[in-house]
């Protein structure tokens, strides 16, 4: 029984297991499995661990706005210090260092008992922070572990601010992240400064833009109203030509018709009497609109439509003008054509008159 309680592995150090195993490469999967024994160890009050990298940790700590950027803490662990169940118990998990690491801190942490791991986050720090800070996280010893790196980054430059060792107490802890927090909120300012004068700048800037995109779009409005116009100006202009060439091809046609039918009728017209002519006779005379006669002898027994082609073959049609007697006072275009000039009593002479109807 005595040999057996000798020999036996301590309970303690059989639950003992790497806060980071061996091998594992997926970045939140290493949080799930550092929060997860680490929770075996100190309990679940602890500050909140960034799950994921400590890439995109950073980026979670400084890619918002000035305003709303906290410090990166990054917790370094290793099971050899003897120091590490204290810090861990009594200082990092205490409720008023976890209330501060979560209101200004994004807490990332890490294992570097196992030498994969040690070398794994070497080449981290050295890609975001560059050689000086991996060389000095390489030189501290296992047992001035743990460590609470704090970095602040001031304008384009992250550096580590400071190194908090394992062997710090409660008091000095919180005092050197206060002063921390107040040197970050000091640089913090100059850079929400420049900033909310980098956003005023965008903002007059995109007032600009949205003013000019405005008047584009007015220029452009006005352009196509302005097109449009122009097109129904021109559209009305080439109707108001082919209009007008309508009316003129049909006033050409109509006047080739009249001449057509003027110069039909004045070929169908008898020849005039000779003045030696010995039937009778009638000269007719007509005063025109403009005042001036024209005249022609026609036989007394040629009919009344003889007399009104002569007068439409001289350009004064029937259906413009009438034809008219002073005594008795009527329109000859309004008596039988088949009448001779003789029974219509416009013999030997008479004198007619043009009248536009």
């Amino acid at each position: 029984m005595v040999d057996y309680l000798f020999d036996a592995e301590p309970v303690s150090s059989r639950r003992l297991q790497p806060l980071i195993a061996e091998g594992i490469e997926d970045d939140v999967m290493v949080q799930d499995r550092f929060t997860s024994e680490f929770e075996a160890r100190y309990g679940v009050n602890h500050p909140i661990f960034y799950m994921g990298s400590m890439e995109n940790a950073l980026k979670e700590a400084y890619s918002s706005s000035a305003k709303n950027r906290k410090l990166l803490a990054i917790y370094l662990h290793h099971d050899a210090s003897v120091l590490s169940n204290v810090f861990c118990s009594e200082r990092l998990c205490s409720e008023a260092i976890c209330q501060y690491l979560n209101q200004h801190f994004i807490t990332w942490a890490w294992d570097m008992t196992l030498q994969s791991n040690k070398s794994r986050f070497l080449t981290m720090v050295t890609r975001l922070f560059g050689s000086v800070a991996a060389s000095a996280v390489r030189n501290f010893q296992p047992d001035q572990y743990p460590l609470l790196l704090v970095v602040i980054k001031a304008r384009a430059t992250i550096e580590v601010f400071t190194i908090l060792k394992g062997d710090v107490s409660l008091d000095e802890l919180m005092t050197g992240l206060i002063n921390a927090v107040d040197i970050f909120t000091e640089r913090r300012h100059l850079d929400v400064l420049e900033e909310e004068e980098r956003e005023a700048r965008q903002m007059v800037k995109e007032e600009q833009d949205i003013a000019y995109q405005e008047s584009l779009l007015a220029d452009r409005a006005k352009e196509v109203v302005r097109k449009q116009n122009q097109a129904e100006k021109e559209e009305k202009e080439k109707l108001q030509f082919e209009e007008e060439e309508k009316q003129k091809h049909e006033r050409l046609q109509a006047e080739e018709m009249k001449e057509a039918i003027r110069q039909s009728l004045e070929e169908s017209l008898p020849e005039e009497p000779a003045p030696d002519c010995t039937e009778p006779v009638s000269m007719i005379r007509i005063r025109t609109p403009d005042m001036s006669n024209i005249e022609r002898r026609f036989l007394a027994a040629n009919p009344l439509q003889v007399l009104l082609n002569w007068v439409e073959s001289k350009g004064y049609p029937r259906n413009s003008f009438k034809v008219l007697q002073s005594w008795p006072r009527r329109d000859v275009t309004e008596l039988d054509t088949h009448q001779t000039l003789m029974n219509l009593q416009l013999y030997p002479q008479e004198m007619l008159i043009l009248e536009e109807r």
